[in-house]
């Protein structure tokens, strides 16, 4: 039975193309199956709100940066206060700054709780441990797989068509 029947088609020929002629020689094609409408169904929301969520980063961004400024504007404020700026349509409220915490001497804490307890909470992180010894001598160290999260892309296959008349 050719790989192309009735049973297990590819969504369209374009994705397919891309695929192959895109991809590594380790992608793998998705066999569709009985729920292949509610799959085609949940590719076509992605692929929608992808191309929103894509559109509305400017705005993002842009909402960041007048963030940004505001929270500039009051430099001295207190932690524990917070502000309001009124502008003609609007109020902002800027709040108090977050607590942090951070230990106070890591050398206390090692003499407190002992060597193996320490080594055993303590996490040491890949750039704390590149900028100590250097990227190739910190490479001795570490282990490289490919177990992180998989990224996820929508390619428009063509524009929607208009219905046709009756």
């Amino acid at each position: 039975m050719s790989p192309f029947s009735r049973d297990c088609s590819i969504v369209s020929f374009g994705a397919f193309l891309f695929l192959y002629m895109k991809a590594s020689p380790k992608v793998q094609a998705i066999r569709t199956d009985d729920e292949a409408a509610t799959r085609a169904a949940l590719v076509d929301e992605f692929g929608e709100l992808d191309r929103q969520v894509k559109a509305f980063s400017e705005t993002a961004k842009r909402h960041e940066s007048l963030r940004k400024t505001i929270v500039a504007w009051f430099p001295n404020l207190p932690g524990d206060q917070a502000a309001i700026i009124s502008g003609q349509l609007y109020q902002v409220n800027v709040g108090m700054r977050e607590e942090k915490r951070s230990i106070l001497s890591m050398v206390k804490v090692f003499k407190a709780v002992g060597k193996t307890k320490f080594l055993e909470a303590c996490s040491f992180t890949i750039d704390a441990l590149e900028t100590a010894l250097g990227k190739v001598p910190a490479e001795a160290f570490l282990d490289r797989s490919r177990t992180g999260a998989r990224k996820v892309t929508a390619v428009l296959n063509a524009p929607a068509q208009p219905a046709a008349a009756a």
